[in-house]
């Protein structure tokens, strides 16, 4: 009773049952445009199946069929079809699972993004450990100059007389 069927539905067997081949529809029934119904097994009472699908195993009491193969996307709906014959508003699996894929992309393209700043961010302090070493070695290199050249005046003269003076005192020279 109650069963809504729009253009284009196909209910068939498979060919492969012998005896009854075609599907059972219960009451309160709502089979969309050019949906496939293929096999004995009966349509639950109050489900809908939505436009294009192909359901080749049964269908549950208020349940939403879509997609080839048909899945379910809705249990125990209770609303009735013949109060709301809305074919617009069916679940769309697929749409949902590349919501979800572009959301998981989303936070791994985002945690990259902090990775590489991280990196950079060690790469400067890196780069400063660096140039302080750099410059620690510098400095290490010029003290001994830096004490040579703080020698006060006249003490490498006076060196250069006394060994003079010394050559002089020695005999043979």
């Amino acid at each position: 009773n109650n069963v809504t069927l729009y253009q284009g539905v196909t209910l068939g067997g498979t060919g492969k049952e012998h005896g009854k081949r075609h599907p059972t529809i219960e009451d309160n029934v709502m089979i969309s445009a050019g949906a496939k119904v293929l096999g004995s097994f009966t349509i639950g009472a109050n489900s809908k199946i939505g436009a294009g699908s192909v359901v080749l195993s049964e269908v549950p009491p208020n349940s939403t069929v879509v997609g080839v193969p048909g899945r379910v996307v809705k249990r125990n709906n209770q609303a009735l079809p013949r109060e709301t014959m809305n074919q617009t508003d069916l679940p769309d699996p697929v749409r949902e699972d590349i919501l979800c894929l572009q959301q998981a992309n989303t936070e791994l393209v985002n945690r990259l993004l902090n990775m590489e700043d991280e990196v950079r961010l060690l790469r400067r302090e890196l780069q400063k450990q660096k140039d302080a070493e750099a410059s620690e070695t510098q400095r290490e290199a010029e003290t001994p100059q830096m004490l040579k050249d703080a020698e006060p005046p006249g003490t490498q003269r006076e060196a250069e007389v006394l060994q003079t003076k010394k050559s002089a005192e020695m005999p043979g020279m």
